[in-house]
């Protein structure tokens, strides 16, 4: 391995495979097992279950209520997948994972294109091992996709300004096209963030001949017939999503609390530091080292879209995923660059670091069962420890490594070591989670019969419908629903209590889901009212009125 990551000339065609068979297996593994988590898996694998089942490509639904807060592409391609693998977890979740790992490969390309192959390696290595990419490489969210065109965006204008003539449109035309796609898994900030990037950059480094040489007229024209068809035909068929998508869910999320989820300034700060987890601690140092103009790119790159979403009222923490690339290239060319000198006494220093932490992360997961209500505890207890366990000797074997200035041996031992920690926690997520109502959802199915209806009392569970396989109807729990209910009606299975009193009274036979907390509302509510009781997790009950 040490000779084949030092070799200069390798094939480039071994390069793709050998990475393509690490970060398959990093992000294919378990990638059905766990349930889906709430609420957005929940919500997105619904509404891409009702778009393959009604075959309607245009306006997407969720429990048949319009859903127009994100644009249409992870629906597409989950619909596709649906098509070619089943409806299940793993069809779903297997769009970002390819994804990621077609985003990882093109990073490989670009490093090895703009600074040599050492740093193309490694840029790919550390992005399939940074905490954050790895986490939204396999959940069913728009972000991954945004983050990857965008990403893709970047990277081709950047080897476009290294290119001459035809390789140069090619790039630009591929920028141009993978906006459109940026546009089309989240909305306007697929073409807002790259354009204030590539701005800020040349007037950073005086590029500004650089304008002259990007085919502009061309470049809009491939951006406009990707990003504007579905746009236009959507606006036509639902004269709401105007207002519902752009005012609200662009203008209204950045710059009010009214909508999206508020948070302080200093959010991402921490997120940044678990989410670029463990590479962090070789930020520093890459920001010191980077003067060229292409780390200058990265830099500016990394930090338009940190401050962008610090500026923004709502914050989440994926938002920032796509400021993982430009750092995980940028920190594997400080790496190849130190890798490269005599001495390496900051390699030392930041392996060192990478044990402690490591350390305070594997003693935290051994305290974590006593302070976290676990549904399988004996289970997650041999899960927590196995991770801890390779934590602290993983870690050990690269400070080992370190200090006998043997350090591709210490990276190699590192990889190894954040893989096999994040796959092991992933399977652990099957015990961990206590949000899932995937349980009760199995054990529903089979005793549903055509007539029956399923109600949500108060709290609608976003992954029951996609578990189910079928609309469900909702008791005082309307906020997701809200702006879809204004232009349809809905009210029949979007009820209050007087509707559910009397539904649940009738001849018919209904199923009720509901929180532990509302529980206790409704039998007080309804204490004269017949029903039994199921089903119970450590969070939910199901009950019936039969």
């Amino acid at each position: 391995m040490n000779i084949y990551l030092f070799k200069k000339n390798n094939f480039w065609i071994l390069d793709f495979f050998l990475l393509a068979l690490f970060t398959g297996s990093l992000f294919f593994i378990y990638l059905g097992s766990r349930p889906l988590t709430v609420p957005d898996e929940g919500n997105y694998a619904e509404i891409i279950r009702e778009m393959a089942a009604s075959r309607n490509w245009i306006t997407p639904y969720l429990n048949e209520i319009k859903f127009f807060e994100k644009p249409i592409l992870l629906y597409w391609l989950g619909t596709i997948a649906i098509k070619i693998g089943g409806v299940s977890i793993w069809s779903l979740r297997s769009v970002n994972a390819v994804l990621a790992l077609f985003l990882c490969l093109f990073t490989y390309f670009t490093g090895r294109k703009i600074y040599n192959r050492k740093t193309g390696i490694l840029s790919a290595l550390i992005l399939s091992t940074t905490l954050l990419f790895f986490i939204f490489a396999q959940n069913i969210t728009t972000d991954m996709p945004v983050a990857v065109f965008t990403t893709i965006t970047l990277w081709c204008f950047l080897l476009g300004v290294h290119a001459q003539n035809r390789a140069r449109f090619l790039y630009l035309t591929l920028a141009a096209a993978s906006s459109g796609f940026a546009v089309l898994s989240k909305g306007l900030i697929g073409i807002i963030l790259p354009a204030m990037i590539i701005l800020f950059w040349m007037i950073w480094v005086k590029e500004y001949k650089l304008l002259k040489k990007v085919y502009f007229t061309w470049c809009i024209f491939i951006f406009l017939s990707i990003a504007l068809p579905w746009h236009l035909i959507v606006t036509l068929k639902n004269p709401e999503f105007l207002y519902i998508y752009f005012f609200k869910h662009h203008l209204l999320r950045f710059a009010t609390k009214t909508v999206g989820h508020p948070e302080p300034f200093w959010f991402y700060l921490p997120v940044l530091c678990m989410g670029f987890f463990p590479w962090i601690v070789f930020l520093p140092k890459t920001i010191q080292y980077a003067r060229s103009k292409n780390d200058n790119f990265l830099l500016i790159w990394a930090m338009v879209i940190l401050i962008f979403f610090t500026i923004a009222t709502s914050k989440l923490t994926s938002y920032i995923l796509p400021a993982i690339p430009p750092l995980a290239l940028l920190t594997a060319k400080y790496i190849s660059h130190q890798l490269d000198k005599p001495s390496h006494e900051e390699l030392k220093f930041e392996f060192t670091l990478i044990f402690i932490f490591m350390c305070i992360l594997a003693l935290t997961l051994d305290f974590l069962p006593e302070y976290w209500p676990i549904p399988n505890k004996e289970i997650s207890i041999y899960h927590l420890w196995a991770v801890s366990g390779i934590l602290f000797t993983g870690s050990f074997i690269s400070l080992i490594f370190a200090k006998k200035n043997l350090y591709t041996q210490a990276l190699i031992s590192t990889f190894l070591t954040v893989s096999l920690t994040l796959v092991i926690l992933k399977n652990a997520m099957i015990y961990l989670d206590t949000q899932s109502i995937k349980t009760l959802s199995h054990f529903l199915k089979p005793l549903l019969k055509p007539n029956d209806k399923v109600v949500v009392y108060h709290h609608y569970f976003q992954d029951l419908p996609f578990y189910l396989q079928e609309k469900i109807y909702v008791v005082e729990s309307r906020k997701l629903f809200r702006n879809g209910m204004n232009y349809q009606n809905a009210h029949d299975w979007l009820m209050d209590e007087n509707n559910f009193k009397k539904l649940w009274e009738s001849h018919q036979r209904v199923y009720a889901m509901m929180r532990m907390q509302d529980f206790n509302t409704f039998t007080s509510r309804y204490a004269n009212v017949k029903y039994h009781i199921l089903g119970k997790t450590l969070s939910s009950v199901l009950v019936i009125n039969e």
